[in-house]
């Protein structure tokens, strides 16, 4: 889905910018427009292969690499209640849009490890954690 809004963002610059500084009566051939149609081009391929080696560590942005390992912030629920929640720091590794918590930091020092916990942005799912006490988990989009 992506590479496809690449693509479009990359045709709409180069129709603007024909638009605006081109020759919008003739085609790609006249020269302003053909340099237009290069920029274009080359905004098309950088973005989406720019985007893997400069993108981002947030979950769900546009710009976001497809596999990572960052510190972000969660949503803790005891026992998958929503009675008292607690919004901690947890270690997340991202997969090809499939998120996984490994650990979460609790206030005073408290770290609770996950295995096999595979959690959705913004979206609660319930996770067992390494001494089988079940926690409600969300993830949230925000990387602060």
């Amino acid at each position: 889905m992506r590479t496809i809004i690449y693509i479009a963002v990359a045709c709409a610059l180069y129709f603007a910018l024909k638009r605006i500084a081109g020759d919008w009566s003739r085609d790609a051939s006249a020269t302003p427009n053909t340099y237009f149609l290069m920029a274009s081009v080359v905004v098309a391929l950088a973005l989406p292969l720019g985007v893997e080696k400069f993108g981002v560590e947030r979950p769900g942005s546009l710009f976001e690499r497809s596999e990572y390992e960052a510190r972000l912030y969660v949503h803790l629920y005891p026992e998958a209640q929503k009675v008292t929640s607690y919004r901690v720091p947890a270690m997340i590794s991202a997969d090809g849009g499939e998120y996984w918590l490994w650990s979460a930091f609790l206030p005073k020092g408290v770290r609770i490890t996950f295995e096999d916990c595979r959690v959705k942005l913004q979206k609660t799912v319930t996770c067992l954690d390494a001494s089988d006490r079940r926690w409600g988990v969300v993830l949230t989009p925000s990387a602060d």
